[in-house]
């Protein structure tokens, strides 16, 4: 897809989402529709995304061929294994300790510290800094976006960033937690990205995914979430 095409879904969906969050038909959908089809489009999410972090390990070999090569590369399999064993660690030293190392950030600033090493003549530091402009999106985009973007991407929208997301909030915070109904979510995955994909942003959602990764980092406020 291009980049219209790309805001043109975003913006699709956004819509059609904040439409039925300002209706409050979200809450009929959370009502009607098993959590086991949420959790199933969770399970099927989760495989997807570890496939391609597999896959981007992998590199091509002389004829072009995608190989297994865990040690020649900074990117490689080996890391991410020395990457895992860290968190593991640190995750483990949490009954121990008053407070509980900040694991997250700690891998965070590693790679960090690995990619200024190693690729620091790739990074464009002379492209640095905020370029707001408005995207130009054609009919073409707008049907494109649409058809290949927004329609598959609605569903998985809707119960993962707005149906599963509250139940886990619920299951960790309690049936009265702040922002934990569906119509709040909805509203606030429609506005945001109404606004910002006109400018260009990247179509973004309050993943299920992402608030249990952070709730077992250690995260327990919506600070964790703006320092992100």
């Amino acid at each position: 897809l291009t980049l219209g095409a790309v805001a043109a879904a975003g913006i699709f969906v956004s819509a059609v989402v904040l439409v039925l969050g300002l209706l409050n038909l979200t809450t009929l959908l959370e009502y009607i529709i098993p959590m086991s089809i949420v959790r199933g489009i969770q399970l099927g999410l989760a495989v997807s995304l570890f496939k391609k972090g597999y896959t981007s390990l992998l590199v091509r070999d002389v004829d072009g061929s995608l190989v297994w090569n865990p040690f020649e590369q900074v990117d490689s399999f080996t890391l991410a294994l020395l990457i895992s064993v860290l968190l593991l660690v640190l995750l483990n030293l949490s009954p121990p300790l008053r407070l509980p190392p900040p694991a997250a950030l700690i891998v965070f600033l590693l790679g960090l510290i690995i990619v200024i090493a190693c690729h620091w003549s790739e990074i464009p530091v002379d492209e640095f800094g905020p370029s707001v402009s408005l995207v130009t999106i054609t009919a073409q985009d707008w049907l494109d976006g649409i058809l290949n973007g927004g329609l598959p991407q609605l569903p998985l929208t809707l119960l993962n960033s707005v149906i599963s997301v509250c139940v886990l909030a619920r299951e960790l915070f309690g049936d009265d937690c702040r922002g934990g109904s569906t119509k709040h979510m909805a509203v606030s995955v429609g506005a945001m990205n109404l606004l910002g994909c006109w400018f260009g942003a990247m179509p973004c959602c309050h993943g299920c995914g992402g608030l249990a990764a952070q709730y077992r980092f250690g995260a327990r406020t919506g600070t964790s979430v703006v320092m992100l």
